[in-house]
């Protein structure tokens, strides 16, 4: 994972070298009862709703956030549109990318995606000198996601508590890692561990004793 982060981080520095520092230091601003600028209202909405609740720190992310992929998305010329979920998950803002070219975004089971998420959050935390927990995802490509790799994980739990031998599952990334070891966690004949270096890491599911 750090091998993708650091090779997608130099090629965003490449692709736009007079961006990147206008992105580093964005003009802070702070809005409660209203959309940010770069916030667009989906088609299903009918009106846009403030967020009068929100904390002040989360309304600051959220414009910092949106900033930062603004400028990433307008240097790419990629037809992207960025929204604000109404949701947080897991303690983090998320940021829904969707459009035509949203799917270039993704990248190999999500390597791309990933990467883009630690470097704005990465940025994010720098320009407001606090941890910015954001979460990016595309046209809920990371929920789909989710999905698939839970059901792999039921799937072949069942395979090793039915044979009785441990099954190695492809190398994946940190993120899906979670989601099996999370989904097979209250399963008591089978237990979960993690083995391998770097982009190699996977998941072996053992039958319990």
């Amino acid at each position: 994972m750090v091998i993708v982060v650091i090779v997608s981080v130099t090629m965003i520095g490449i692709m736009m070298p007079s961006v990147f520092a206008e992105i580093i230091y964005p003009t802070n601003t702070h809005r409660v009862d209203a959309p940010p600028s770069y916030c667009a209202v989906k088609p299903s909405d009918t009106s846009y709703l403030p967020r009068f609740s929100i904390f002040a720190w989360e309304a600051e992310v959220e414009e910092a956030v949106g900033k930062i992929l603004s400028n990433i998305i307008n240097s790419t010329g990629l037809d992207t549109d960025v929204y604000v979920r109404d949701q947080m998950e897991e303690g983090s803002i998320v940021f829904e990318l969707e459009g035509k070219d949203s799917g270039l975004l993704i990248g190999r089971r999500g390597e791309t995606l990933s990467s883009i998420e630690y470097l704005v959050r990465l940025i994010a935390s720098k320009n407001l000198d606090k941890r910015a927990n954001v979460m990016l995802d595309v046209e809920d490509y990371k929920l789909r996601r989710k999905e698939k790799v839970a059901s792999i994980a039921d799937s072949t739990a069942e395979k090793v508590i039915q044979t009785g031998k441990r099954i190695s599952l492809e190398p994946m990334s940190a993120s899906d890692r979670r989601i099996v070891h999370m989904t097979l966690a209250d399963n008591d004949q089978i237990e979960t561990q993690s083995k391998g270096e770097g982009l190699q890491r996977k998941v072996i599911i053992n039958p319990k004793d």
